[in-house]
């Protein structure tokens, strides 16, 4: 009873993309201490009902592409979706409203690129997504911006920090393409379908890039051994799932799950040593 009670939390957890929101807000929450920025709670609170919407809306635009126990899944907790989708969607206005003027300019930007990503129905002649190599920069890209440029603006601090997001997002993509080679149309040419064996090199490349980047940031004073220290242990741990990922490519839930957790464990990771080592 209670394992199947836990089952079922685990996959309303996954399928409901409360994972993805919590990575979102892990991901902000790293940047920030990282830069030694302030942390906003209310901007926090925004971008988890904006990736549980925003995920929400693209999937079911698109939900006859999806897998066959998703689409089973969103019929049985229908009713459940929408009030969820309900009171996210009043939670994100009400945040839009109460913001600075210029933040909801700049949440425009982002939330085009994820319209035309999978407009569906809507906009049937425009759908990115399906150019080459678009979709994985076009997702790196929201990320990024989401994280860094809406609650900063077009300041330095942004700019410095917009790469680091961009690099480990497309990494931590990866999986997910490795998980979806047998579905995908070859028309999306995802980096495991152009480079087959050779993606984890790849993604070692953009990881040493990544590290480096972080380097040259603490030797020029604009981070600190800590944040190198986490970012650099997320760059490895995310190595290691596009390593063994070939090995669960039938697994919806391995990145799902276990590769949008790495986030959460950066930031948790960053907690736990700021505690020990203050």
């Amino acid at each position: 009873m209670l394992g199947s009670i836990a089952r079922y939390l685990f996959r309303l957890w996954v399928l409901f993309q409360f994972h993805v929101s919590l990575a979102l807000v892990s991901f902000y929450a790293l940047i920030t201490w990282s830069a030694a920025m302030d942390f906003s709670v209310s901007y926090a609170c925004f971008l988890f009902v904006s990736g549980f919407t925003g995920y929400h809306l693209i999937r079911l635009v698109n939900l006859k592409h999806n897998r066959a126990f998703i689409r089973e899944f969103y019929r049985k907790n229908a009713g459940l979706l929408l009030v969820l989708l309900a009171v996210s969607s009043i939670c994100w206005f009400y945040e839009v409203k109460v913001s600075a003027s210029s933040m909801e300019y700049r949440l425009l930007l982002p939330f085009a690129i994820a319209l035309l990503y999978s407009p569906g129905k809507f906009l049937p002649y425009i759908r990115l997504r399906e150019i080459g190599f678009l979709k994985i920069l076009l997702v790196a890209t929201v990320w990024a911006l989401l994280i860094t440029w809406v609650p900063w603006g077009s300041r330095f601090i942004t700019w410095l920090w917009f790469p680091p997001v961009f690099f480990m997002v497309i990494m931590l993509i990866i999986p997910f393409d490795i998980r979806d080679l047998s579905m995908d149309p070859e028309a999306l040419r995802t980096l495991p379908q152009v480079f087959r064996e050779k993606t984890f090199w790849i993604a070692f490349l953009l990881g040493m890039i990544l590290i480096l980047y972080l380097l040259s940031l603490y030797s020029c004073d604009r981070t600190d051994a800590l944040s190198l220290t986490v970012w650099a242990t997320g760059a490895l741990l995310t190595l290691l799932a596009i390593k063994f990922a070939p090995r669960f490519s039938g697994d919806y839930y391995f990145p799902a799950f276990w590769v949008e957790g790495i986030p959460v464990f950066m930031a948790g990771m960053y907690m736990a040593l700021s505690w020990l080592t203050n």
